[in-house]
């Protein structure tokens, strides 16, 4: 029986629009707060945390993907 690529590709696609969704759908409430961690608005950190997120997914998608 032949491997299902379909559902492969969709776990992919899912994994690769996780960082966008975490940067994209928080960030216009996140801009409009005055929350603050550590004195910095707590923006900054969100995308500073992206960065890891991101590089994460795109190795689980590899992985998934291969």
């Amino acid at each position: 029986m032949a491997p299902d690529y379909a559902t492969g590709h969709a776990v992919t696609r899912l994994i690769l629009i996780l960082p966008f969704a975490f940067l994209l759908v928080p960030l216009p409430f996140l801009e409009r707060s005055s929350w603050t961690l550590l004195g910095i608005p707590v923006v900054l950190p969100w995308l500073f945390a992206a960065i890891p997120l991101t590089s994460f997914c795109l190795w689980l998608a590899y992985r998934v993907g291969s």
